[in-house]
């Protein structure tokens, strides 16, 4: 018999048998809440409530100690049949370290050697984080916690009301059988729904790394492996509420020095076919071509741009030639495969004072070769206007700088927000030693501001095993005190069969989902939305941080919507 049919057989005779568990606790807890490797189940509860509109997830975290390794723990979550939600099978939260705490400005603590204190709990620590779908029988690797996640899905036609989950949980050790007592919630559905992404959804992009999907999974870049792992992550991504992925300009441009007329790229076209295929069938809308321009020598310092792929300068006939070759190429896909209506166009990232002269020729060529093609980008300076239709400062910039990017909206242009390894403190951000109100608060500043999309680098952007090591050196500032802060360079990780998801990026979603209410909330009652919104969010660094509150302000919100 099988390990897992055994842990079944196991579940129905101690649902008869009485045992000890004395030694043995679980408790449920919010989602929201950060749930630590050594927590207290005292802290959790037996029963919890969770609100979800139709056409989102309701999810709540399990958490069991006392147990020891070589346990064998099975949790079962078991709901009556209701039309239009479904249970998923339970899955295993995985604990991820906390090497050192994010900076007060941004970094990490080692960078200026001030102390933080908007974080959750001081470094080291680790916090259950990674979400491996479809575990809920494990053999405990070392104690004395584990922790599990329950979802249930909400569809757009499911049936508003109460609907209850058992969750039980069972413990076999040397022998011994011990039920722990039952556990209860309410996923109580609403009758509002969540419009599905789209290209009129909340505008939101996290940038993949393809190249480390294939090193962390051990799959050949362009094998059969490749591209179904490839359509995995981006029906990650729909989940999450992301519309728009970045096509990496070096992944898709080859250099060509035989070329008669000098050195030039080539689009491999089939590649780049076969990819936006595979977003577009996952429900991806927006195609934000690659940055085609990068800083000289990675000099944060230089007023120059060099063609990403070769070594050519912008600014000089040879670089501006192969520069409007490779465009003239991007534009005849484009046009051929008609995504002139889904596709905008980065030119060089992060723009600085320094470097904008240099960004204003690159933009002028983009805008000739491109054609209406808006161009979008993170934005370190203002001095590019009329070279952005796409802004996307960073939260705490575009705080400080609301009148400008208000009157860049005014003249037709978009704005978005971003987050790095910039800002810390007090600022919303996606790190792992922040609350996880703080990604769902990018929503709710989002319909607070009038905020059109938001932007991330650190979808999976993995440079050691994320499971194991989260803060990582920023080799680009070559300064052995840089360093990305905890969980920047990623939000979901690299699973055994494909992508799991992370707290963070669920939060997120959460966030999301809100700011959808909220607008349409807005449409109907501004004053109500703004008096919603005042009770949690006034800043990108002011807002409220008790997960109850925010429950019982999102309570309200729903139902001031269905009704």
């Amino acid at each position: 018999m099988s390990r897992m049919k055994w842990m079944f057989v196991l579940l129905l005779v101690c649902l008869f048998v009485a045992t000890d568990a004395s030694a043995q606790s679980a408790a449920l807890f919010d989602e929201l809440e950060p749930l630590f490797a050594d927590a207290d189940p005292a802290a959790g509860a037996p029963a919890l409530r969770v609100d979800v509109p139709r056409g989102a997830d309701a999810g709540f975290h399990l958490l069991v100690a006392g147990l020891e390794a070589g346990d064998e723990l099975l949790v079962t979550a078991e709901m009556p049949p209701v039309a239009g939600v479904d249970l998923a099978p339970v899955a295993r939260l995985h604990a991820v370290p906390v090497e050192r705490n994010t900076g007060l400005n941004g970094r990490t603590e080692l960078w200026d050697g001030k102390t933080n204190p908007h974080v959750i709990r001081r470094a080291p620590f680790h916090v259950f984080e990674a979400i491996q779908p479809g575990t809920p029988a494990i053999v405990v690797e070392a104690g004395p916690t584990a922790a599990f996640r329950v979802a249930a899905r909400a569809s757009q036609e499911a049936a508003p009301g109460e609907h209850a989950i058992q969750v039980r949980v069972v413990v076999h050790r040397k022998g011994t059988l011990i039920t722990l007592p039952p556990l209860s919630a309410v996923v109580a559905v609403h009758a509002v729904s969540v419009p599905p992404v789209s290209g009129e959804t909340f505008g939101y992009v996290n940038w993949h790394n393809s190249g480390a999907i294939a090193k962390f999974h051990d799959v050949e870049p362009g094998s059969d492996a490749y591209w179904s792992l490839l359509e995995k992550y981006a029906r990650l991504m729909v989940h999450g509420r992301q519309n728009a992925i970045r096509l990496n300009w070096g992944e898709f441009f080859a250099r060509d020095t035989s070329a008669e007329g000098g050195e030039r790229l080539v689009l491999d076209r089939e590649k780049l076919r076969r990819t936006v295929d595979v977003f577009t069938g996952a429900g991806i809308h927006w195609l934000m071509g690659g940055q085609p321009a990068t800083r000289k020598g990675g000099d944060w310092n230089t007023d120059t741009l060099v063609l990403v792929g070769t070594g050519l300068d912008l600014g000089t006939p040879e670089g501006d030639a192969a520069l409007r070759d490779a465009l003239r190429q991007l534009r005849e896909e484009i046009e051929a495969n008609g995504w002139g209506h889904r596709w905008v166009q980065h030119v060089a990232d992060e723009p600085t004072n320094r470097l904008a002269p240099a960004y204003k020729h690159a933009a002028a060529i983009v805008r000739e070769a491109l054609g209406d093609v808006p161009i979008v980008e993170a934005t370190m300076s203002e001095a590019v206007v009329g070279h952005v239709d796409w802004w996307s400062p960073q939260a705490h910039q575009f705080q400080r700088r609301r009148d400008f990017f208000a009157e860049r909206k005014r003249a037709g242009d978009r704005v978005w927000v971003y987050t790095c390894l910039f800002p810390g403190g007090p600022w919303v951000n996606r790190l792992l030693d922040q609350e996880r109100l703080r990604q769902v608060y990018v929503g709710w500043g989002a319909a607070a501001f009038d905020i059109d999309g938001f932007l991330h680098w650190g979808f999976n952007q993995w440079r050691v095993d994320p499971l194991v090591q989260t803060v990582v050196p920023h080799v680009s500032d070559r300064n052995e005190k840089s360093e990305l802060p905890a969980g920047d360079t990623h939000i979901v990780y690299p699973g055994r069969d494909g992508p799991w998801s992370g707290v963070r990026f669920e939060a997120h979603r959460i966030g999301l989902e809100d700011r959808q209410l909220l607008q349409m909330l807005r449409a109907a009652d501004p004053a109500a939305a703004d008096a919603i919104i005042a009770e949690l969010f006034r800043g990108f660094d002011d807002f409220e941080k008790d997960v109850a509150r925010y429950r019982a302000a999102r309570r309200r919100l729903l139902e001031r919507l269905s009704a």
